[in-house]
């Protein structure tokens, strides 16, 4: 009897019960699915651990790829895998974080619903439905939010490129103004504001964006829809600095510029947004004058901001970014058992108090995901390094970006080592199989320009 009261007390509350050796297994909760917490989840052995994982989404999400499903080139199935699994017997409760008691080691969680569009936004901790998780402990992997910059109407009018359900959404108004640009009747301007794809962002995801859409209108939506309206397609991006893909070799960014010149993106750099309104943005130039640029899709991807749970808690030391500070084993400075990974998280890379951290990419968070694993599954005192790999980008036309140290390449080449690259980095089998697929009957059928 006492047993079977100790199993379902397993599964009802997934709080740490003694296992048949008579040891009580630690509680481990990891906030967030992303690029750190599933590493680590897939790592740890679940044999020494009772493990719990909170977050809004109950998937983890191959962010390299996700431009691509934007407008069809993959499906959102191949680009995704389940926290929920049976080889991975965790604890999962779809919810955010909204407040943290260190001392008690308690997280205050609201439940989050898939079709909740104000997942960035501050949550009350007080309200009839949170609920309390206990750890013995923690990981602070909730990654970031979209910087906004606090401009006017982004929050709005903007659409964003950071889970599934935005890229759907990309996918379905791209779709509809090609739809309602056809129809009889249209005025030329309003045709052409409605076909105007702006993205504002010159990083990696704003290029790979606007090089898929690229792909896409000049590959497909030509063969289906008259031509009268394809011609009246334009594609503008917008950057703030002086270049595109600044973090990349100076050459790799000049041959990237270029080639989107060829290809009819036209670029419009150094440009402040100062206002985004439902049909254009309102820019100003370096001189001081200003521009208004009309849109039918607006597509924001300017960087990242701490989250607004991170914000708000009081008891965590802070970069001047407002990522939390974590020491050279990825605890939270001046917090014991709490660790924080990935986006959320800043690593010094020199020894001023707010200088230089580790860059919020994908792979730092995997490694860091990996390393603390280890850490916790072997007991390692060992330091965390990080070890960079290299950057690639996805330009349009079958051409890419390869910057690797001792290695920098362009055009189709580069093109088949980002898809061989990315083919291999997926975490499951099944993904390695529909990820080819996928790009198998684009390549042969095109892209499906249904919406629904």
């Amino acid at each position: 009897m006492i047993r079977l009261h100790l199993r379902i007390s397993q599964r009802c509350f997934g709080s740490a019960v003694s296992t048949a050796a008579g040891k009580t297994k630690e509680k481990i909760v990891i906030l967030g699915s992303g690029w750190g917490g599933y590493q680590l989840l897939r790592k740890l052995d679940l044999s020494k651990y009772d493990v719990t994982v909170v977050s809004p989404r109950n998937h983890f999400l191959f962010t390299p790829l996700l431009a691509s499903t934007c407008v069809g080139t993959l499906e959102f199935r191949g680009v995704i895998e389940a926290v929920r699994s049976p080889n991975q017997p965790v604890n999962y409760y779809q919810a955010k974080a909204v407040a943290f008691d260190f001392q008690n080691r308690t997280i205050a969680c609201v439940p989050s619903s898939r079709y909740d569009t104000s997942a960035n936004a501050s949550a009350s901790a007080s309200g009839p439905s949170t609920f309390s998780v206990p750890y013995d402990k923690l990981v602070i992997a909730v990654g970031a939010k979209n910087n906004t910059f606090s401009i006017p109407g982004v929050e709005e009018n903007a659409h964003f490129l950071k889970e599934i359900g935005d890229a759907r959404k990309i996918r379905e108004d791209l779709l509809d103004n090609f739809e309602r640009a056809s129809a009889p009747g249209m005025s030329d301007k309003d045709r052409k504001d409605i076909l105007h794809c702006v993205i504002v962002g010159g990083g990696p995801t704003g290029c790979e964006v606007a090089a898929e859409i690229h792909d896409f209108i000049t590959q497909d939506l030509r063969k289906v829809f008259p031509s009268a309206v394809v011609a009246d397609t334009r594609l503008t991006l917008v950057e703030a600095g002086s270049a595109i893909l600044s973090g990349f070799d100076e050459k790799l960014s000049s041959f990237a510029q270029k080639h989107f010149s060829k290809q009819l993106i036209e670029l419009k750099l150094k440009m402040k947004v100062l206002r985004v309104e439902k049909d254009y943005i309102l820019v100003q130039n370096q001189n001081g004058a200003q521009e208004k640029i009309p849109y039918g899709l607006l597509i924001w991807s300017t960087g990242i901001a701490p989250r607004d749970v991170i914000t708000a808690t009081t008891g965590l030391k802070k970069h001047a970014s407002g990522r939390v500070l974590v020491d050279s084993q990825l605890q939270v400075e001046g917090l014991q058992n709490v660790f924080a990974i990935g986006d959320t998280a800043a690593v010094r890379t020199d020894t001023s108090p707010n200088g230089k951290i580790l860059p919020a990419t994908a792979q730092v968070a995997s490694q860091q995901g990996k390393w603390l694993a280890k850490h916790f599954n072997a007991g390692s005192r060992d330091d965390f390094h990080y070890q960079h790999v290299g950057m690639l980008a996805y330009v349009g036309s079958h051409k890419a970006l390869v910057d690797l140290t001792g290695v920098k390449a362009t055009g189709f080449g580069a093109w088949l080592f980002w898809r061989s690259a990315y083919l291999t980095n997926l975490v499951s089998i099944r993904n390695k199989l529909l990820v080819p697929m996928y790009w198998f009957k684009t390549l042969l059928f095109g892209r499906d320009v249904t919406h629904f």
